[in-house]
Order: structure tokens, then sequence, then C-alpha cells
């Protein structure tokens, strides 16, 4: 979420006059804690970066909309944990890979995925037919089948 952030603090900088230009990094190193020998969940992981570059603009009107969300419920189902041996002086367990329940992790996401397309539409008072692509990040072919048929859910 750090780019997603880093977008957000562009856009509050940007309107606010109090810069023209920014460029937004954001890289993840998540290769440190993917347990190679969870096939389940190894192969759903990645080392990833990106940057944006963002400027204000007199032509074009800027961010349409913003729709930010968190939901820690059934945050066991993926987790990372024991990334330091201990915690102000108490030894810490040895586990230090990502985890998931896979299953709950894709039911979470096509529940709360499509709930926030429809709020951002909302917000920015489109339609879906006023949209031609949806890029969501997604883990695998049917996440994506899913959201492609999002006006069937909707």
């Amino acid at each position: 979420m750090p780019v997603v952030q880093g977008l957000f603090i562009a856009n509050s900088f940007i309107t606010s006059g109090l810069a023209k230009k920014l460029l937004v990094i954001g890289a993840e190193v998540i290769s440190k804690v993917v347990d190679y020998t969870d096939r389940n969940t190894c192969v759903l992981f990645g080392d990833g970066a990106c940057a944006v570059l963002v400027e204000r603009s007199e032509l074009e009107p800027g961010f349409l909309a913003s729709y930010y969300g968190s939901d820690c419920n059934g945050s066991e189902k993926l987790f990372c944990s024991g990334l330091a041996t201990s915690m102000n002086g108490s030894q810490l367990h040895k586990h230090k890979y990502i985890w998931q329940e896979g299953r709950a992790v894709y039911n979470f996401a096509i529940k709360t995925v499509p709930h926030g397309m429809r709020q951002l539409l909302k917000k920015a008072k489109l339609s879906i037919n006023d949209i031609d692509w949806f890029v969501p990040h997604s883990a695998n072919m049917r996440m994506i089948q899913f959201r492609k048929n999002l006006n069937k859910y909707s």
C-alpha cells in the first residue's frame, strides 16, 4: 500500500499548490519472508517496484475521486509473524514467513474489491459503463474473471 498512500499525498500536495510535480516510488522485497517450501503461498508473492510521476495540469481535472478502505477482519488468514527475534526483551517464536489461508483470502478479495470499486464509482459520479478498463491487482485468473463480471454482482 505505500504507493497508494504516496498517490494520496502527492494529490494533496498538488491540489493545495505546494507542488507541481512529484515522483512517487514504491518497492517491496517480500522474498525475504516467503517460505519457498509452502507451495500454496510462495507462488503468489514476488518482489516488485514502481514509480509514478504525478504532475499538475491546467487542462486535465486531476483525480476524479478516491476511495481508501481498511478492514482487519480475518487478519489471522494472511499474516507474517516473527520478523524480529525479540520484542521489549521477550523472545518471539521463530516462524518468520508470510502465511495465508488461500480460500479465505480469495473470498475476502472477491467480496471487498467489487465493493470498493462501486464506492469509487459512486464518489466519481460514474457508472461501470463509463469505464473501459479496470486493472486490479490479482493473484490468479479466477479472481480476474470474477472481477470482469462485476456487472453481474453489482
